[in-house]
């Protein structure tokens, strides 16, 4: 049984489609978007991850084991976190989270490009990147205090995959 004959998957679903992210521009105009394989689509960010102290927490208006999304009074935070001698870079964001397995994404061509792809290939986890040369990375501030996360995210270059970078693979698939 071919796939128009509505063939089940290995899951059991017949239906081998993936519905898309609505946030995301160049993913508007697709309803669904069919395949052979899973595919996730969703913001790569670079976790920032470093202790921090209470006054920092307070410096930059976050609050503790919550996320307050970056704006030009807090983003200094990432430099904060990136001039503690022990900061990790973690990929990070719900899809890299998650899944782990395939996907394709939107980045900046920056160093934060770099730690995404070199974490990724020594996991195995097969990437389709897009590079969006005018926009950095997205990224995630995690200030560790006593345990707690408190979360900055910026997001910049992740939602901007376009629309011919998605049809290029497609056609590659």
């Amino acid at each position: 049984m071919n796939d128009s004959d509505g063939e089940e998957s290995g899951l059991g679903h017949k239906d081998k489609s993936i519905y898309c992210n609505p946030y995301i521009p160049a993913l508007k105009s697709f309803q669904k978007v069919r395949f052979r394989s899973l595919i996730a689509i969703g913001n790569p960010i670079v976790d920032i991850i470093a202790e921090v102290s209470e006054k920092d927490i307070e410096n930059f208006k976050l609050k503790s084991a919550q996320t307050v999304f970056a704006e030009k009074d807090n983003v200094c935070f990432f430099q904060v976190l990136e001039s503690n001698p022990k900061v990790k870079y973690v990929p990070g964001g719900s899809i890299q989270n998650t899944l782990r397995i395939a996907s394709w994404r939107a980045t900046g061509k920056d160093s934060y490009r770099t730690k995404i792809i070199d974490a990724f290939t020594s996991a195995g986890v097969n990437q389709l990147l897009e590079c969006i040369s005018e926009l950095p990375t997205s990224r995630c501030g995690v200030g560790v205090y006593q345990k707690e996360r408190s979360l900055l995210p910026e997001i910049r270059a992740s939602n901007k995959i376009s629309e011919e970078f998605i049809k290029d693979i497609e056609m590659k698939l």
